[in-house]
């Protein structure tokens, strides 16, 4: 089901909460592994792993951080900020070098990467969604994509609107952009 804006709050969780079951339930594409094993891995692995973290307000003392695989689910009342919150942590993690997926039930993707130009271009989110532009602010929309620095992580930025997809298909689309686009 699409999500938007008369849903009930706990309906919406409850249909993520039961996808996310439908997920974490699917058959792995390999053997169990176990507790011993991994510890002996992790111990035997050297490398950092980044983890990044996403403030609510930058004067927080506490954040949650996102890290590589990690998927994360998020809800609250609608016009409350889930959107940009998001998108905002997904592009520090893009500008640190990593690719990152934002999966939208609600929004097109359109939408989305109108959110993400709006504080780069200076231009309304919503007049670049309905491409309602005069020619100063398309100029500007379109020099910002191509040639801008604050833009170099859009590449690695992937966003998707998959409204009426059930769990198994999202599935699908995460493993394809693990396999294909290292997300």
């Amino acid at each position: 089901d699409a999500y938007d804006e008369t849903c009930d709050v706990f309906d919406v969780l409850a249909k993520h909460t039961a996808a996310t079951g439908m997920i974490n339930g699917m058959v792995a594409s390999h053997d169990p592994v176990s507790a011993l094993d991994i510890w002996r891995r992790m111990a035997d692995d050297t490398e950092k792993k980044e983890f990044i973290p996403m403030y609510l307000d930058p004067e927080m003392d506490q954040a949650v951080s996102m890290g590589p695989g990690q998927v994360t689910t998020v809800g609250a009342r609608p016009s409350i900020g889930k959107t940009t919150l998001v998108l905002n942590a997904l592009k520090r993690i893009a500008q640190r070098g990593h690719n990152v997926a934002y999966i939208s039930l609600e929004m097109t993707d359109e939408q989305l990467v109108a959110k993400l130009a709006a504080p780069v271009t200076g231009i309304n989110a919503e007049l670049l969604t309905k491409n309602d532009l005069n020619d100063n602010e398309r100029a500007r929309f379109v020099n910002a994509g191509i040639s801008s620095p604050n833009t170099e992580w859009l590449p690695r930025l992937f966003v998707m609107d998959i409204a009426g997809l059930d769990a198994s298909q999202i599935y699908g689309i995460f493993d394809r952009l693990v396999r294909r686009q290292k997300v």
